[in-house]
């Protein structure tokens, strides 16, 4: 597979959603959906399979928790990585 790119403004939007939806509740769940949902189709048009769309969300969890691994927050992203996976695999069900 050739090197997958999240789409600049779909990685900020990521950032924003996660942070929001991991700090704030989950009134931002809608949003963060929403954002991995079209991150998962980027990816896809780019010709990824479902195991390279998880492993691409899983790396930019994996930023994005960094900062919080040690706070009660923590927990919370690994809930959001989870949701935003298998969102990503109903998307790429959903495309047959």
């Amino acid at each position: 597979m050739s090197e997958l790119c999240i789409p600049r403004a779909l990685d900020r939007h990521l950032v924003s959603t996660a942070h929001a939806a991991a700090t704030a509740g989950d009134f931002a769940l809608g949003a963060f959906d929403a954002v991995v949902e079209q991150i998962t189709l980027a990816l896809r048009d780019q010709g990824a399979g479902r195991a390279d769309v998880e492993a691409a969300l899983r790396d930019a969890f994996a930023g994005l928790a960094y900062p919080y691994q040690r706070t009660p927050v923590a927990d919370r992203y690994a809930r959001l990585e989870e949701r935003a996976v298998t969102l990503a695999a109903g998307a790429a069900a959903g495309r047959g």
